[in-house]
């Protein structure tokens, strides 16, 4: 037998059973994957293991680092702060700018001045009641009744508000308890100050205060006997509603004390007397209290 055909034989014979072989055996199916759903969180990968330099491996994630991240466009506007941030603050005002300089505001002028300078007179008229003793003997109801007074006054305004001047009043009083047949009268003379409340107004309140000199004569008809003194406290306050430019018209109330230096010795010691007025009076003001 010829060894080429064998050997043919023999090599088919061969690949025949390795490929019969090769398709037996099982091919290894892959591992099924769970499938992921919105009910199910994916959980984050493991970071990869780092070398070590004691010689393991480092599982540990890697530390942040401290250095604030550098933007990757530096002219990109800057975001608007939220809601809960606090805005940024504001610049420092500049010394001296003007763009910064706060407007003046407009400079009020006074009311116009209605007295300083101003010549004042003044008429008035009251119905007077006295009260308390001409002398320690001599009880002032004893003596002289109510009565009327009318007194005058002209004075200067020195500022806006202040006016001095002199005034003049006479008394004249009815009969009194003990003396039936007297007749009783009086005057003052002296300076005063009076002080105005307010400016350009129609009506003009205003207090006055005054001292002076002053006396009584009591005439029974067949004696006459004088009393002089000092009246040391002449009190008013009151107020005159000018109805046109130069008069104005006003009541007033008004308390007067004082005591008689000078009288007779059937009198007693020194006492002070008293006289309440209520009363209306005139104005006239020059050049004129209104514009």
């Amino acid at each position: 037998m010829h060894w080429r055909p064998v050997f043919r034989v023999a090599t088919l014979t061969t690949a025949f059973a390795v490929s019969a072989a090769g398709q037996g055996e099982p091919q290894p199916e892959p591992a099924p994957t769970a499938p992921v759903g919105p009910s199910q969180p994916v959980e984050p990968a493991e970071p990869a293991p780092t070398d070590n330099p004691e010689g393991g491996l480092d599982a540990s994630p890697p530390e942040a680092s401290d250095e604030a991240p550098v933007p990757s466009d530096p002219a990109a506007p800057e975001e608007a702060p939220s809601a809960g941030e606090a805005p940024p603050p504001l610049p420092p005002k500049p010394r001296g700018g003007e763009e910064y300089a706060e407007p003046e505001l407009p400079i009020t002028p006074p009311a116009a001045d209605s007295l300083g300078g101003h010549f004042v007179l003044t008429p008035a008229a009251a119905y007077s009641i006295p009260f308390g003793r001409l002398g320690s003997n001599w009880d002032t109801h004893e003596q002289i009744g109510n009565g009327w007074s009318v007194a005058v006054e002209a004075g200067l305004g020195v500022s806006r508000q202040v006016v001095i001047g002199v005034f003049g009043e006479f008394d004249r009083w009815a009969e009194g308890d003990t003396c039936a047949q007297c007749d009783a009268t009086g005057f003052a003379v002296g300076p005063f100050v009076r002080y105005h409340l307010v400016q350009g107004l129609r009506f003009d309140p205003w207090i006055g205060f005054g001292v002076g000199y002053e006396n009584l004569k009591l005439d029974d008809g067949s004696t006459q006997t004088s009393l002089a003194g000092l009246k040391w406290a002449r009190l008013a306050v009151g107020g005159d509603w000018y109805p046109s430019r130069n008069f104005g018209v006003g009541p007033y109330l008004g308390l007067s004390s004082g005591g008689y230096f000078d009288r007779p010795e059937q009198a007693g010691a020194l006492r002070t007397h008293w006289a309440f007025h209520l009363g209306l009076r005139l104005t006239l003001d020059i050049p004129g209290k209104l514009k």
